[in-house]
């Protein structure tokens, strides 16, 4: 009984801190170039026709390496999004934050209106699949274009702190977005480079002697780091 409590207890103060950091984002930390920048950084992933007609022209234009950043691109939209955050999401049926809590702020592209607190069916606030989105192709392109690419991560921060900032997400929303992204993705690469290892001489061959890891910088850098491990201490 003592154990549930105190795990009670453990959860009000996480849930109180997560309110705190959603209102110092959203309210005090606000200012009028944030309102016109965050709403349209958050709302990146609706441009639906930019982004497919980039894919495409990577897919007809591009080399090895760009056809494998659409083809893993949209095998992680369609696993990580459309199935494992939407299955989370509608687990958790979490209302957002300015559905749930008076006073918050709902920055959009058309301005600001004051939270209205009422039953959100959809209720998709847990985990923000804009973050697990951005988190996923982050990992996918530093681990392509090293060490170039790392910079998504910039990116990344931008989102998420946007979704919060917009009043859609609590952080904690946020930070499970990414962790959740972080464990699918890394999962689906490392599938990813066994089928290819398999697959790749019988079917590629010519394809599989240029390329034979599908994404190198991990490869260099997990290899560097069993370097360091197994090289002996110094005297």
């Amino acid at each position: 009984m003592k154990y549930f409590l105190r795990l009670a207890m453990i959860m009000e103060t996480i849930h109180a801190w997560d309110q705190s950091l959603l209102r110092l984002i959203n309210s005090r930390w606000s200012t009028s170039f944030f309102d016109w920048l965050m709403p349209r950084i958050s709302h990146f992933w609706g441009v639906n026709i930019p982004l497919t007609i980039a894919g495409i022209l990577l897919i007809v234009f591009g080399r090895f390496r760009e056809r494998l950043l659409v083809v893993m691109a949209l095998l992680l939209l369609l696993v990580g999004d459309v199935g494992i955050m939407q299955g989370i999401k509608n687990t958790a049926l979490r209302q957002r934050p300015w559905h749930a809590l008076e006073d918050i702020r709902h920055v959009g592209v058309d301005g600001v209106e004051m939270s209205q607190p009422q039953p959100d069916e959809r209720a998709g606030s847990m985990p923000s699949a804009h973050t697990g989105n951005s988190t996923a192709l982050a990992w996918l392109i530093q681990s392509l274009y090293w060490p170039w690419g790392s910079l998504m991560w910039v990116w990344v921060v931008l989102v998420s702190y946007s979704r919060v900032y917009t009043g859609n997400h609590y952080p904690s929303d946020v930070l499970a977005g990414f962790l959740v992204a972080t464990i699918y993705t890394k999962i689906l690469m490392r599938l990813s480079e066994r089928v290819w290892a398999v697959a790749g001489p019988r079917w590629f061959a010519r394809l599989y002697e240029a390329h034979p890891v599908l994404f190198p910088a991990s490869a260099s850098r997990k290899k560097r780091s069993e370097d360091a491990t197994a090289r002996p201490p110094p005297c």
